[in-house]
């Protein structure tokens, strides 16, 4: 299996907005931690990875959730 591979799940739509408060509090999470003074360089640079990782993925469950309530 590759990480490219596409999956299809089946999830009512709670649980997908669940999943995008999730993603939400993770990047928020992240972000505190960059703004205290004791967050090394070398740390803030993996959390910036992290913001960016856990936001792509609330924006692609945002896109689909929204594809499919406009249908």
């Amino acid at each position: 299996m590759k990480n490219d591979s596409e999956y299809t799940l089946s999830l009512k739509r709670i649980q997908i907005c669940d999943l995008m408060v999730a993603c939400s509090g993770i990047i928020q999470e992240a972000k505190d931690e960059q703004r205290r003074p004791e967050t090394s360089d070398t740390r803030k640079e993996i959390l910036e990875g992290t913001i960016k990782k856990w936001k792509r993925l609330h924006d692609e469950l945002k896109r689909q959730l929204d594809e499919q309530d406009s249908e």
